[in-house]
């Protein structure tokens, strides 16, 4: 593990912006950042790119994390009290940290502000950046969906998603291809009109006191998503428009 996942469960989301520029920017100086909306990290060539989002619900941020009985994280505010843990989307964050030594000349990687208010950083990409979206993204893939048993797809992506990239990822097992509500990817798939898909990222009950993280899915998470990457393969899957 090449960051304490415990403290980015910890960090606000303007710490772990500059926290993300400040070590992705060892590896990569070509780097999109506006702050208070997004940081785009891309390769040279067109590529599958990496989703996840800095904030948490509410912007809470835990006083304390504990890794109960080597299984699962919890956090605890100051008072001792159960609060939310921001695993949604600290852990998809930390997964693409963890990758982005290795991969960052192979893979594009996003990290958004504020999704949880109506995906403001992704919509603003979108208005900013809609010609390098369209020309230079084979496929998203978001690591924020709760669970561990999930691939989550958006709208009206049932009818417009390469039937290739589904029967691919029907094909990822033990995963299950399911609808999902909103997230970043519903407006930044079809700016780029390819196809995405949300990759459970190990919490449950998010945006509750009750919120939790399994600890070794978590741990193997940067491996999935790279099986994943390779399964679906480094090639461009448009929507069926």
């Amino acid at each position: 593990m090449k960051h304490d996942i415990e403290k980015i469960y910890t960090l606000t989301q303007q710490e772990l912006h500059d926290y993300v520029i400040d070590y992705i920017s060892q590896f990569n100086e070509e780097i999109i950042s506006i702050e208070s909306f997004f940081i785009i990290s891309a390769p040279k060539q067109k590529a599958p790119y990496l989703v996840a989002h800095l904030d948490t619900k509410y912007d809470v941020t835990p006083y304390e994390v504990v890794l109960v009985n080597n299984k699962k994280y919890e956090a605890y505010d100051k008072n001792g009290y159960r609060c939310i843990l921001g695993a949604d989307d600290r852990n998809g964050v930390w997964t693409m940290l963890e990758l982005y030594e290795q991969y960052h000349d192979k893979l594009g990687f996003i990290f958004t502000w504020n999704e949880e208010k109506g995906c403001v950083g992704a919509r603003n990409l979108v208005v900013q950046y809609h010609p390098f979206l369209k020309e230079n993204i084979s496929y998203y893939v978001q690591i924020d969906r709760r669970g561990t048993k999930d691939l989550a797809y958006y709208s009206t992506y049932d009818i417009l998603m390469n039937q290739n990239f589904r029967l691919k990822l029907e094909d990822f097992h033990p995963y299950r291809v399911v609808p999902g509500t909103s997230t970043d990817v519903k407006y930044l798939s079809a700016c780029a009109k390819v196809s995405s898909i949300n990759i459970s990222a190990g919490y449950h009950y998010e945006h509750t006191t009750s919120e939790y993280c399994e600890y070794e899915y978590l741990l193997n998470l940067p491996n999935t998503v790279i099986d994943l990457i390779n399964h679906l393969g480094y090639k461009d899957y448009p929507l069926n428009y």
